[in-house]
């Protein structure tokens, strides 16, 4: 979905929004401020395009939920902000890259106002209560954000990563990930061409020189081959630790309980997988 259409989803919902967290009454006059940077935002769109998609759903916000109010949009590049910037706002939305968002962030922090962030993949979100982090995930990247957000929330906290990956992970994909796995950590990617190939990568793997953490991408009908594997190498011990993140999986087909009823006692291992609804369901 181009990034206009998704604007327009969640845009004329931002009077409420601001209304439900007290930060404007019914009847009110609110001030948006819009950073956009034009080269971050050539990569999903016209920037003409986008400030249209914007006007437009605003004037929809205002002329529903604001009768006794009206929305003003000031647009300004990432480049052009004032040192005082957002002191007479109500809310600043920004499309900008990751570090120039924290930036604008610490920026408002003065301020009592709505912040709304567009921004990079795998970036990390704003801790604030007044920060909204929308990074931009297009279909199998979500993965992508998820372990980011796991990271930076310390909950998965491996400092080494042994990755396997089939193909139903594409190599573009397999960047990403190595990208967000690799920030102050030790990252080694595999991929694994077929499931004969699974056997001879495990066994050439010792546990304790690749620091016992094994995160596979795979396709379901392939778990129960790399637990048996794995298994047969004397791999699910205790001191290791297995994430299996399934790849095609959703909310029809998303049992695990016959691999997890596979590992041994006291075996590290975890799953994590779709359960959204699949093509045809509603």
């Amino acid at each position: 979905m181009k990034m206009w259409a998704r604007l327009i989803l969640w845009l004329p919902l931002l009077p409420g929004v601001l209304m439900s967290n007290h930060i404007l009454p019914n009847n009110t006059h609110v001030k948006l401020g819009v950073v956009m940077d034009d080269v971050w935002v050539s990569k999903y769109g016209s920037s003409q395009q986008i400030q249209e998609a914007i006007s437009s759903a605003a004037a929809t916000a205002d002329a529903e939920l604001l009768a006794n109010g009206e929305i003003e949009i000031q647009f300004i590049g990432a480049d052009q902000e004032p040192a005082d910037y957002g002191a007479d706002m109500t809310a600043v939305l920004s499309m900008v890259d990751c570090m120039t968002t924290h930036n604008i962030s610490a920026e408002l922090d003065p301020y009592s106002v709505l912040h709304i962030a567009l921004t990079d993949l795998g970036c990390q979100r704003l801790q604030e209560e007044t920060r909204l982090t929308i990074p931009l995930v297009e279909g199998k990247q979500a993965v992508v954000q998820l372990l980011a957000d796991l990271r930076f929330a310390n909950t998965l906290t491996w400092q080494t990563f042994t990755v396997f990956y089939d193909n139903s992970v594409s190599e573009s994909l397999a960047e990403s990930i190595h990208e967000v796995l690799g920030r102050n950590t030790a990252v080694a990617m595999l991929k694994v061409s077929g499931s004969g190939d699974i056997r001879n990568l495990l066994s050439n793997i010792p546990a304790r020189k690749s620091g016992n953490r094994f995160m596979v991408f795979t396709r379901k009908n392939m778990v129960e081959e790399f637990i048996s594997a794995a298994k047969s190498q004397n791999l699910l011990a205790v001191k290791n630790a297995w994430l299996f993140v399934v790849t095609d999986t959703n909310s029809q087909d998303a049992d695990m309980s016959s691999y997890i009823s596979m590992g041994q006692d006291g075996c590290n291992i975890a799953f994590l997988f779709d359960t959204s609804l699949g093509q045809g369901e509603e």
